[in-house]
């Protein structure tokens, strides 16, 4: 390695780091402002620590091969924090625009337009269509003018279709882990079995929505209850999820896990989030690759985190309904 080089590599990982401290702050005020006024900076300091080592030190992996995925995640962060906190949601999807110049999952995040806020559905679906037009049109005009530089897209197409999954622990996503699973079964039974996934989630994770809608929660809840739920969904259905994606899901994962942990009536639901919050901490050595469970584990406890949270807004929440007319 020259000198040169050695410099350059300094620079980019001292900004990578400036980018996640800044991140650290963004998640901080989101935090006291959206998810819970009441916390203390003893609690934030504690969410910090966690957040180094969870999901297999997923930040760590990040720094260390250099990747751009810190730099995206402080763009969809910012986003949030417009979209929850402002209700700025041009702001939102311009963030999502140009972070998904540098991977094209974050556009997929649009959705989350749906569940911010507590306008009309049919508002949040027009601000919905705008901002997806807006991105097929930036998105259109790039894959004309610069076709090589913006092929990503098609190459995400290709991976949902025809090309193999990545699989193994660099990749803990659910079509690699159904490859995986059914070994030599062919592409045709991995796509049936993975859309039949997303379709299953999809249709439970509505059901929950619409329980949420009917209870008495306040309306603060009712969104915030929204956003955890669809912000887990994510990651379970992308037919790829790099380890070190799953920046993304820290405060998700951290925050739907302390609620239940925090509200919940039931003793083993708090337990189970509990055991989740120090599973997620647990860093699984590289010699054990090669082990599915092993391999999948930032996928799987993220499941297990959504049946979960999923559970103590069913169960907890059908007492306040039964306690009430409707």
């Amino acid at each position: 390695m020259t000198k040169r080089f050695q410099k350059i590599a300094f620079l980019w990982l001292g900004i990578k780091v400036g980018v996640l401290i800044a991140l650290f702050f963004i998640w901080k005020k989101i935090f006291y402002e959206y998810f819970d006024k009441r916390n203390s900076w003893v609690f934030f300091c504690l969410f910090l620590v966690w957040s180094l080592r969870a999901f297999n030190r997923a930040i760590y992996t990040d720094l260390y091969a250099g990747n751009i995925s810190i730099i995206e995640e402080f763009l969809i962060w910012s986003g949030l924090l417009f979209l929850l906190l402002r209700g700025r949601y041009l702001i939102f999807g311009l963030c999502l625009l140009i972070a998904s110049f540098f991977k094209v999952l974050p556009i997929f995040l649009i959705g989350l337009v749906l569940v911010a806020g507590t306008g009309k559905i049919k508002d949040k679906i027009k601000k919905l269509g705008i901002i997806a037009l807006i991105s097929l049109v930036v998105w259109g005009a790039g894959l004309l003018i610069m076709p090589t530089e913006f092929g990503e897209w098609s190459g995400f197409l290709k991976l949902i279709s025809f090309m193999p999954p990545e699989v193994g622990k660099n990749n803990p996503a659910i079509l690699p882990f159904i490859r995986e699973i059914i070994g030599n079964g062919g592409r045709a039974l991995e796509l049936i079995l993975y859309f039949l996934w997303v379709f299953t989630v999809f249709l439970a994770s509505f059901i929950v929505s619409r329980h949420i809608s009917k209870t008495d929660f306040s309306s603060e809840r009712k969104e915030k209850y929204l956003f955890f739920l669809w912000c887990l969904v994510f990651p379970i259905i992308m037919p790829r999820f790099k380890d070190y994606t799953f920046i993304f899901l820290l405060p998700i994962f951290y925050y739907s896990l302390y609620e239940v942990i925090k509200e919940s009536k039931k003793w083993a639901l708090k337990a189970l989030a509990f055991l989740l919050l120090a599973f997620s901490f647990f860093v699984m050595e590289k010699e054990n690759v090669g082990i599915i469970v092993i391999d999948y584990w930032p996928l799987l406890i993220t499941i297990s985190s959504l049946i979960v949270f999923a559970f103590f807004i069913m169960k907890d929440s059908t007492r306040r309904l039964a306690g009430r007319k409707i």
